[in-house]
């Protein structure tokens, strides 16, 4: 086929040139009519003024009108044709004619384009292979002519010029010609052209060149074989066109194409009133329509938050800002409604403004949304309002409460017992069992009352609208009732109980804080009268708050003004009976209270966030009292002192840098200090637990492990952490004469410390005979009022310098 617009300038270069062959145009859709004739025609008696409006048949009658058909729809097919016929030129002359017939596009129609030549006459040979040479150039098409007897290729200047090939240097032969095409494709070409020859159909195939530049060229190729009267091929005849430009244009489209429709997202083009222009292959698996489905389909029958007028606005909105995301639904094939996240961008093509949309379905993300939502608000273990939905549901019931006057209660609820069964059993069977608790609570409640689980075995029931106050200490008893019952965990059966506090807003306390601190304290109390019972909230019990409130207020000047200070407490070689070591303890002399014990003010001081600086000044304390022993030591110079370090003290500060320097400032060996370390701090953030603790020991400090034995998982930890004594819990001191199982626990502690490489420290011994079984089962160290008392620091240099 001739394609581009070039009729023109051929048809002025026909008209030119003296030798150009004799050329026409008719329109195939109207009979062939003739729309254009050249001044060649005239040799052939054509008239060019006469002969328009005329048809083909006319102008030639031994043409007919099937031929002409029949010829069209295999130029149609082939992109040629030829015929052979005779022509009345006048009354005494009758030309012998060849038609070579192709198709030309002009001004969007497909033309009939018609060469005449004379086949009686050689000049009209060359002057139409002249003609048809230009016309090659013209329209990029080259031609070839195969002589299959005598394996000859004849190749058209054109043919030459898409090939890029010096045509005196060319060996013109089939074989010569299969030696351009790329080598991928020469198999694909040789198998096309026999089974053309073969079958006797038209040769079309589609190949590539491969330049020795690396550039590469697409060629379509069409031919035609001919036969001799036996049946036997003696010439092939075809085309050959330069489609590289075509083939990338082609293979772009095919790559956009394709990356459109592998996108994640759905890709839809919508127009100002919604129709759906276009979508990708992932917009319609996400809704389960055909692409052809959702082309007839408008924003509006797939949105049901569509409204037109919000449709306009938006679109408004993205004409002036370019891009806007948005979430709405869709609703699929199924039914079924899509979430989707909408990110629409303004674009205009060929002055037409359309909104190429990505598309995104965030059911998904909407799921784990929902599932952040819950786990933020609910607790994972039991389902249940977390402290933080219980917290908001409090507030929304006592503005409730404010504006209509009535009352709200909350019962805090705390498990008795329940840390012995987790010690014992293991997290596990303590996490069942809370599991169970919760459920039986929950029978006891009504469905507008909240209970919630605020932590641990801690658990919190908000009841509204309370008129009555003996209904709350019903609803108390039912939970203590069914608490009784035992626990069926694994086939393990055990008991635990619960313990009350019950307070009122605004009966008892007119804040929400107020609320949940009379509800704890009353909780307390109950405890304090033997578990296994409910408290309402008393003014007494305020009154406990309020002195700890006022404690809490002094402990803040407590440092300032003098009032704290360390005391030391012994700790003996075992074996030598040498005080080798002490431990310093924190104590506060009230100006009013007098000495306030630290389990008092020490909980207080964690609240407040006083421990770090509280436990800053007891470690300087001590290492000066540590210097001063050094200064005083005789021959004793392996002295050291332990400083206790809470867990939120230790999580929460640099201690490791600032300890360390301050040693360094005092000229106080590091060697001389051990940190007493609890259980409970191990507990936390193991990773950045190791690095601080990895940090004092770098520094030549040395680590104990205090109240061995009490947790549940203690021994776990001697793997992890690298601790320098062990020191045996008062608790299992305490019984060592009368209980034949705490000496054999103090036992199995000190030869597994050994074991391990570290060493052993009692506390609390306060007999001989205490001290005794220590001595045999090989305890290293003892400390305990048999020996002294925690005291002053000037009080214990005087007792060491009295031993």
């Amino acid at each position: 086929m001739l394609s581009g617009d070039f009729s023109t300038s051929l048809c002025k270069y026909m008209d030119g040139e003296a030798y150009a062959p004799p050329i026409f145009l008719a329109d195939p859709n109207n009979r062939f009519q003739l729309i254009y004739v050249n001044r060649a025609c005239l040799n052939f008696g054509i008239q060019i003024d006469a002969q328009f409006g005329k048809t083909l048949t006319e102008c030639i009658p031994t043409i007919t009108q099937d031929k002409l058909d029949e010829l069209w729809a295999k130029v149609c097919k082939s992109g040629k044709a030829t015929l052979l016929t005779d022509f009345q030129k006048s009354h005494e002359t009758v030309l012998s004619i060849e038609l070579s017939l192709s198709q030309m596009v002009h001004a969007g129609k497909n033309l009939m384009f018609g060469c005449i030549r004379d086949t009686s006459e050689q000049g009209a040979i060359l002057h139409a292979r002249v003609a048809l040479e230009d016309a090659q150039r013209i329209a990029h098409i080259g031609s070839w002519d195969v002589d299959i007897l005598n394996d000859v290729l004849t190749w058209s200047d054109e043919t030459f010029r898409i090939w890029e090939i010096d045509k005196t240097k060319f060996e013109a032969t089939f074989a010569a010609f299969v030696e351009t095409v790329h080598p991928d494709d020469r198999e694909k070409v040789v198998h096309n052209y026999n089974q053309s020859l073969i079958n006797k159909t038209l040769y079309q195939v589609e190949h590539r060149l491969l330049f020795p530049d690396g550039r590469v060229k697409y060629i379509q190729e069409r031919g035609e074989p001919f036969y001799d009267d036996d049946g036997r091929p003696i010439r092939f005849i075809g085309t050959s066109l330069d489609v590289t430009e075509r083939k990338r244009f082609e293979e772009l489209v095919a790559l956009q194409n394709h990356a459109l429709d592998h996108m994640g997202e759905a890709v839809y083009l919508v127009d100002e009133d919604a129709h759906i222009l276009h979508v990708n292959n992932a917009a319609c698996k996400m809704l389960g329509y055909t692409q052809e489905e959702l082309l007839t389909r408008r924003v509006c029958d797939l949105d049901p938050n569509y409204d037109p007028a919000t449709w306009h606005h938006h679109w408004n909105d993205l004409l002036n800002q370019k891009t806007i995301t948005l979430e709405t639904l869709h609703r699929s094939k199924s039914g079924a409604l899509v979430p989707i996240e909408v990110n629409a961008n303004a674009i205009e093509y060929e002055g037409r403004r359309v909104n190429f949309a990505l598309v995104r379905d965030i059911t998904e993300r909407k799921r784990i949304e929902a599932q952040i939502q819950h786990q933020a608000s609910y607790d994972a273990l039991t389902g249940l309002p977390n402290r933080r939905l219980f917290g908001d549901r409090l507030r929304e019931k006592i503005s409730t409460a404010e504006r209509s006057g009535s009352n709200v209660a909350i019962l805090f609820i705390d498990l008795d017992r329940f840390k012995e069964v987790n010690d014992t059993l293991g997290h596990h069977y303590g996490d069942q069992l809370l599991i169970q608790a919760a459920q039986r609570i929950q029978r006891c409640v009504r469905e507008s009352d909240t209970l919630a689980r605020m932590g641990g075995d801690e658990f919190v029931l908000i009841l509204p609208d309370v008129t009555e106050i003996s209904h709350l200490g019903r609803v108390a008893q039912s939970i203590i009732d069914v608490m009784a019952s035992p626990f069926d965990v694994d086939s393990q059966i055990s008991y635990v109980s619960a313990s009350i506090g019950i307070a009122s807003y605004p009966s008892d306390v007119d804040s929400f804080e107020g609320l949940i601190s009379a509800a704890d304290q009353a909780m307390y109390f109950a405890k304090e009268r033997g578990r296994n019972c409910f408290s309402f909230f008393t003014p007494a019990m305020q009154k406990q708050v309020q002195q700890r409130l006022s404690l809490a207020n002094d402990l803040r000047e407590a440092m300032s003004k003098d009032q704290l200070q360390i005391h030391l407490q012994p700790i003996v070689d075992i074996v030598s009976g040498q005080v080798v070591k002490a431990e310093a303890l924190v104590r506060w002399k009230h100006p009013k209270h007098g000495m306030v014990s630290p389990d008092k003010f020490i909980p207080i001081a964690e609240e407040m966030g006083l421990i770090h600086e509280i436990g800053d000044w007891v470690f300087r304390q001590a290492a000066e009292a540590m210097s001063l022993w050094l200064a005083k030591a005789t021959g004793n110079d392996c002295c050291q002192i332990s400083v206790n370090i809470s867990a939120r003290q230790f999580m929460h500060s640099d201690i490791g840098n600032s300890w360390v320097d301050y040693l360094s400032a005092i000229h106080l060996p590091p060697s001389h200090v051990v940190i007493e370390i609890t259980e409970s701090l191990l507990l936390g953030d193991e990773a950045d637990v190791m690095v601080k603790l990895q940090r004092l020991r770098e520094a030549g400090m040395q680590l104990a492990l205090d109240d061995f034995g009490t947790g549940y998982s203690a021994m776990s930890y001697l793997k992890k952490f690298n601790i320098d004594y062990l020191k045996i819990d008062r608790s299992f001191v305490r019984d060592l004469e009368s209980d034949p199982n705490d000496r054999a626990i103090a036992e199995a502690i000190v030869v597994m410390a050994h074991r391990l490489g570290l060493r052993t420290i009692a506390e609390g011994v306060e007999t001989e005979h205490q001290k005794d079984i220590l001595a045999q089962v090989g305890c290293d160290y003892v400390q305990g009022y048999l020996y002294a008392k925690p005291m002053p620091v000037e009080e214990f240099f005087a007792f060491l310098e009295a031993k």
